[in-house]
């Protein structure tokens, strides 16, 4: 055996560990957020009223993109080689992006900048705010593939789930489906905040969100190749972009 042969096993074999490492990872976050939700749908009494909050919502979406990613892994690792797709590759940067801002306002919650801190000590609370958020975060870095080159605006995608929530939360809340008692977050209270203040925090979330789905992007670009295949040389199997 050759030495280029001996790289190409090589290559093999950190595929597969990559591959199946992504396939574990993901169906642990299926596994708990589907779990989690079930709790927290029964605690609370009920799925519509859990849906109003986007940590539940986010934790769905995140769980449909992992399960999406299991069934890709499955694919890959059959056929021992890459396969990429843009809707969810984007799909993906977006539960990443949704995870970290819930795991950046968790972080928030138990600063001087909040005033209620975030109960952690429930099954579901401790899944939907930490374990998810970070097992999703890390495994889209390091073991998702990476889809190459993209411009700033194509980088919106990974804004997708925002805009989904607020369009479908703004609908609810003004044709009066939810109402103004069940109404998540203050701030999207029409009825009783001024429009400066709805427009400022939207705004502040969209931007953090974009500046979250960049540094994503330009995480999982530098780290997911090198991490699994450094210290190896030769052509071997090549990145798909």
């Amino acid at each position: 055996m050759n030495q280029f042969d001996r790289i190409d096993r090589e290559i093999t074999r950190r595929f597969r560990r990559k591959k199946t490492t992504n396939l574990i990872v993901c169906s642990l976050v299926f596994i708990f957020g589907l779990t989690s939700f079930i709790y927290k749908a029964r605690y609370e009494g009920g799925v519509l009223t859990c849906f109003r909050e986007m940590t539940v919502d986010g934790t769905v979406f995140t769980s449909v993109t992992s399960f999406a990613v299991v069934w890709l892994n499955l694919h890959e690792l059959k056929a021992e080689n890459p396969r990429t797709s843009s809707l969810l590759y984007f799909c993906r940067l977006s539960s990443a992006v949704t995870e970290l801002m819930i795991l950046f306002i968790v972080v928030l919650g138990y600063t001087s900048l909040s005033q209620d801190r975030p109960k952690m000590l429930r099954f579901d609370m401790m899944n939907m705010h930490l374990v998810i958020p970070i097992l999703t975060v890390v495994t889209f870095v390091l073991n998702d593939e990476a889809i190459g080159k993209c411009s700033w605006k194509k980088l919106t995608g990974g804004l997708i789930f925002l805009a989904l929530y607020s369009v479908s939360m703004i609908t609810l809340i003004l044709l009066r489906v939810i109402p103004e008692r069940k109404i998540p977050y203050k701030f999207l209270n029409f009825r009783t905040s001024q429009a400066w203040y709805t427009i400022g925090v939207a705004v502040i979330v969209f931007v953090v969100g974009y500046l979250f789905s960049v540094f994503l992007y330009w995480l999982n670009l530098k780290l997911s190749w090198p991490f699994w295949y450094k210290n190896l040389n030769g052509s071997g199997r090549k990145q798909k972009a």
